[in-house]
C-alpha cells in the first residue's frame, strides 16, 4: 500500500517539474519497488514527456541493482539529453552517475556535445553539458561553461563554477590544459570570477599563492567592496576539487606498497599503473578508475592504493573531496634491491 501511495504522489507531481520537485522525485525513486518502477515505465510509454516520472526512475535505476538497471539508467539519461537538455533534471547528479562506464560516458558525451551545438545560445544546455563532462573531460567542460557565462555574465553561481573548473584545470597533468587555464585566469574580466578563483587557489599549496594574491587584487580593483568568499551555489561545487599529483603526494600519511605478482616477475613484466583517484573528506581513497597499466599489474596496484590514507584537504576551513592522479611503479630492479616504494 505504501509503495502504491508513493507512486500516486510521483504521478501527481508530473506537471510541476521545478528543480526542488525534481530532486525530491529522484530521491524518492530510490525506494521504489520493482512493481512501481514497472508502472512508471508504463506512464512513459503513454507520455514520454513526464519528466517527474522519468526523474523517479533515474533515482530507482541509479541505486545498486542488477546489470540491466544500468542499461535502463543510460537509456533514460540519453532521452533526457536528447529531448530536454535544458531541464533541471538534465543537470542533476543522476545524469553524471550514468557515466561511470567509459563506454557509456563516450556515448552520452556525444549526445551532450550535439545538444550544445544545436542550442549554442541556451546557457542552461551549455551548463548542464559542462556539469556532465566535469571532471572526465575537463577541457570541454571549461569551454562550455565559458560559453554559458558569456550568455549570463552576471550569474554569480556560474562564475563560481567556472572559477572552480579553471582552478582544477590549472592543476591538471595535461600541460596544455593547465597553460590555457592559467591564461584564462590571468585575463578574467569579472570580480566574481577572479575573486573566487583566488580564494580557491589560496586554499591550495603555496606554489599557487602568488597567482591567488594576484587574482584577489584584480578582483578588488574591479570592485573595492568585493569580499573573497564562496558565492551562491559554490558550496555544492566545492565539495570536490582537483589537486595535481605532485601536490597531493605531500599529503600521504600512509602508503602501502604493492605486491609484485609472481607471474609478472617470471615474465619480466614491469611498468607503471596510472589511476584517477577520489580521496574522501576523511583522507581515505573512495574510488579508483584505471587510466593505463599492464593487466598483470593493475589489480595489485589498485589493491595497494585503496589502503592509502591522506591528510584531509581543507577549503575555507571545511574538508572537501579531492580528485587526483596516482601512479604505482613496478620495477624488477627495485624488487632485486628491496625497494618497492610506489610513486604518485
Amino acid at each position: 500500500m505504501a509503495s502504491r501511495c508513493a507512486l500516486i504522489l510521483f504521478t501527481s507531481l508530473i506537471l510541476n517539474a521545478g528543480s526542488p520537485e525534481v530532486e525530491r522525485a529522484v530521491e524518492a525513486g530510490r525506494s521504489l519497488s520493482e512493481g512501481d518502477a514497472t508502472r512508471l515505465e508504463g506512464v512513459l510509454q503513454s507520455d514520454p514527456e513526464s519528466l517527474m516520472a522519468r526523474a523517479s526512475l533515474l533515482g530507482y535505476y541509479s541505486t545498486p541493482r542488477p546489470a540491466f538497471a544500468r542499461n535502463n539508467l543510460v537509456r533514460h539519461v540519453g532521452w533526457v539529453i536528447e529531448h530536454h537538455p535544458e531541464s533541471d533534471l538534465a543537470g542533476l547528479g543522476q545524469i553524471q552517475a550514468a557515466a561511470n562506464d567509459p563506454r557509456d560516458f563516450d556515448a552520452l558525451k556525444r549526445l551532450w556535445l550535439a545538444s550544445a551545438d544545436q542550442f549554442p545560445n541556451d546557457s542552461r544546455v551549455l551548463e548542464n553539458a559542462s556539469k556532465f563532462l566535469d571532471p572526465l573531460d575537463l577541457a570541454d567542460a571549461v569551454h562550455l561553461e565559458k560559453k554559458a557565462l558569456e550568455l549570463r555574465p552576471t550569474d554569480r553561481a556560474m562564475s563560481g563554477r567556472l572559477a572552480t573548473l579553471l582552478v582544477n584545470a590549472l592543476q591538471s597533468s595535461d600541460g596544455t590544459l593547465a597553460v590555457e587555464a592559467r591564461e584564462n585566469l590571468a585575463t578574467c574580466s569579472s570580480a566574481e570570477l577572479c575573486g573566487v578563483a583566488g580564494g580557491l587557489l589560496g586554499g591550495l599549496a603555496v606554489e599557487y599563492h602568488p597567482l591567488a594574491e594576484s587574482l584577489i587584487a584584480r578582483a578588488k580593483s574591479m570592485d573595492p567592496n568585493f569580499v573573497v568568499s564562496m558565492p551562491l551555489g559554490m558550496a555544492a561545487n566545492a565539495r570536490r576539487i582537483r589537486i595535481g599529483a605532485n601536490v597531493q603526494e605531500s599529503s600521504i600519511v600512509r602508503s602501502v606498497p604493492p605486491i609484485y605478482p609472481p607471474l609478472a616477475k617470471q615474465a619480466r613484466i614491469q611498468g607503471t599503473v596510472r589511476m584517477n583517484a577520489v580521496i574522501g573528506k576523511d583522507g581515505k581513497v573512495e574510488n579508483l578508475t584505471l587510466v593505463s597499466g599492464h593487466p598483470l599489474l593493475v589489480n595489485p596496484a589498485m589493491e595497494a592504493v585503496r589502503q592509502w590514507e591522506y591528510k584531509p584537504t581543507l577549503l575555507n576551513g571545511e574538508p572537501v573531496e579531492v580528485i587526483t592522479t596516482v601512479e604505482v611503479s613496478f620495477s624488477l630492479s627495485q624488487q632485486e634491491t628491496g625497494d618497492t616504494s610506489p610513486k604518485q
